[in-house]
């Protein structure tokens, strides 16, 4: 088990409907400045939609995205 977060960021260089959902063991907002500052390809910064603590990110994340 792997306790973190799962997020919903938003970047409008994608426009209103695409956002991206992930999982981290930091805090959100460390995660958005990782994105931005190049480590995953981001031009501009990712906005928090929101975020949850989950006691296992890695199953909350893996079923959110195959509700999706």
């Amino acid at each position: 088990m792997t306790p973190g977060y799962i997020y919903v960021l938003q970047n409008e260089l994608f426009g209103p409907y695409v956002v991206k959902i992930g999982l981290t063991r930091f805090e959100p907002d460390t995660r958005a400045k990782q994105i931005y500052n190049g480590s995953t390809g981001g031009q501009i910064h990712f906005d928090i939609v929101t975020a949850y603590s989950v006691g296992d990110c890695k199953q909350a994340e893996t079923a959110i995205h195959k509700r999706l």
